[in-house]
């Protein structure tokens, strides 16, 4: 059995057990039960294979630590992609060459380091998701129905129209 499949399998395990307890809290902020997370896993495959993303492509997460911060990790890694983790606190100029280095295909940034980047300079990124966990007002980010979503950041460089109605139907819906 591959370490992949073991990590699959533990967390569907837990997922399975603890379904309705609390997985993730921000502090002060949301909280995410297992059911959430696993629900917003399956959203970001979904995503990924629209995408074209495929098991060993790499993906960048830049990000301050927060409960999607460990969604995109977990959900990253469970794809079968390789996480490329980069300190939000790094200059734009330094985070753009550990992207180019990388060969990331894609990208999960908070809007404001996204916003100091250059996209046309990163040839193999296909796009960007932004992790930022509160509604955007930005012109530059698809509205979300929920303060607890990933949202498709429009300034990427190489997106489609099937792939922004796919990011579109991801949306969380706003809880009852």
């Amino acid at each position: 059995m591959k370490a992949r499949d073991c990590l699959n399998l533990y967390f569907q395990d837990a997922v399975k057990e603890y379904w309705e307890l609390p997985a993730f809290t921000d502090f002060g902020g949301i909280t995410l039960t297992y059911k959430d997370v696993a629900r917003k896993i399956a959203k970001l495959h979904l995503l990924y294979e629209a995408a074209g993303i495929r098991p060993g492509d790499k993906v960048v997460l830049c990000s301050k630590n927060n409960s999607m911060w460990c969604v995109a990790f977990i959900g990253t890694l469970a794809y079968g992609a390789v996480i490329v983790p980069i300190l939000p606190d790094f200059k734009s100029d330094n985070i753009q060459h550990l992207i180019n280095h990388s060969e990331a295909k894609l990208a999960i940034i908070d809007e404001n380091i996204w916003e100091d980047l250059n996209p046309e300079s990163m040839p193999t990124l296909l796009g960007a998701l932004s992790v930022t966990t509160s509604t955007s007002s930005s012109a530059n980010a698809i509205p979300t129905a929920s303060h607890q979503t990933m949202s498709y950041i429009t300034l990427t460089l190489k997106t489609n129209s099937a792939l922004s109605a796919t990011l579109q139907d991801l949306q969380d819906s706003p809880r009852e």
